[in-house]
């Protein structure tokens, strides 16, 4: 499960906070609130949460010195700021410590669970990210080897959230085919922007970043035995196996069956 803290000043706001969210439905547990900074930094340390949730103005600590604390003793857990409008220049200088999800009050209870939502897959993916790590000694300094699917924020707010939701929206629809102009309509913008937005932040094409994020969830799934190259490539979002066995050798050096089998020719 998900850890979660909920560090928010405003007592009937945080219990309603805490009730109202479904938690079990997202994979997420809820592990502890706090009423400041201060408690919450302690919050932080003791429980590791994978998420805070938290407002920026509170008495003592606020929200971003707390969040700054704890990434200098080494925690860094993703971050929901809950900002009013008059703090909205304020959440701007959030962008800086890498923190790119925040809500405007009063909450939508939709947009926080889709919020909420996207973290945590971006989290599980992370996860099976490291768990996987060890299936990549047979292609290290291959093509695949160096993909990076995360990406630091530049201190640009808008370009930086875009990037984020473009990748959020790829881990979420990798099995489906998507293109880069599905999601620029997804986000609203215009497919040419989010191109140049998105090759700046990460070094990719968006297609270059989608066959990459494919082959290695393909990865994962050659770790199935049961699973076919076949099924695999329509899983991994290839609707062709042919192509799929032919990129995957393109960028490992290896055929899918040669990587089950441990082997390279």
């Amino acid at each position: 499960m998900i850890k979660v803290v909920i560090v928010e000043d405003e007592k009937l706001f945080r219990r309603e906070l805490s009730i109202t969210t479904p938690w079990e439905e997202l994979g997420c547990e809820l592990m502890g609130e706090a009423e400041n900074g201060l408690e919450g930094l302690k919050l932080i340390k003791r429980v590791r949460p994978h998420i805070v949730i938290t407002d920026i103005r509170m008495p003592g600590l606020d929200g971003l010195d707390m969040i700054k604390t704890a990434r200098n003793n080494n925690y860094h857990p993703q971050v929901i700021l809950l900002t009013g409008y008059s703090d909205f220049e304020y959440a701007r200088s959030a962008l800086r410590l890498g923190v790119i999800d925040y809500i405007l009050k009063p909450v939508d209870d939709t947009q926080l669970y889709t919020l909420i939502k996207q973290i945590v897959q971006r989290i599980k993916n992370y996860i099976a990210h490291n768990e996987a790590a060890e299936s990549f000694d047979i292609l290290k300094g291959s093509r695949l080897s160096l993909f990076n699917e995360y990406f630091k924020p530049h201190g640009n707010n808008v370009v930086d959230r875009y990037v984020q939701l473009a990748i959020d929206y790829i881990h979420a629809n990798y099995q489906t085919d998507i293109a880069l102009h599905d999601t620029s309509e997804h986000l609203k913008i215009s497919a040419g922007y989010l191109s140049r937005m998105f090759k700046e932040c990460t070094g990719y094409t968006f297609l270059k970043y989608l066959t990459l994020f494919r082959l290695r969830q393909s990865i994962l799934f050659l770790k199935e035995p049961h699973l076919q190259v076949g099924e695999i490539a329509y899983k991994s979002g290839f609707v062709n196996p042919g192509y799929f066995i032919q990129i995957f050798r393109r960028y490992t050096g290896v055929t899918p069956g040669q990587y089950r089998k441990g082997l390279i020719y």
